[in-house]
């Protein structure tokens, strides 16, 4: 199975994973989207998974950039990194 046939909403609903308005339903914005809640770190390590699944099944490579401007390729499984 791709990252792109999975059903990640209906996942995230059911894992409680969203924001909730005050009366306990999850919060809808624009066109029905959700707001992922950040301060559950579970809901954070679900997403990093997510998004690395996408990048490696798509070879996406990361660019980062050191503090003196060099620029460097790798392969990682950090979503944020710092070198």
């Amino acid at each position: 199975m791709t990252p792109y046939q999975h059903n990640y909403f209906q996942e995230g609903l059911d894992k409680g994973y969203f924001v909730r308005s005050a009366s306990g339903d999850v919060w809808t914005g624009y066109s029905g989207s959700v707001l992922l809640d950040l301060s559950n770190p579970e809901a954070y390590e679900w997403m990093t998974d997510i998004i690395v699944q996408v990048r490696i099944a798509n070879s996406i490579l990361i660019r980062c950039y050191s503090a003196e401007g060099d620029v460097k390729w790798k392969y990682t499984t950090q979503v944020f990194m710092l070198i």
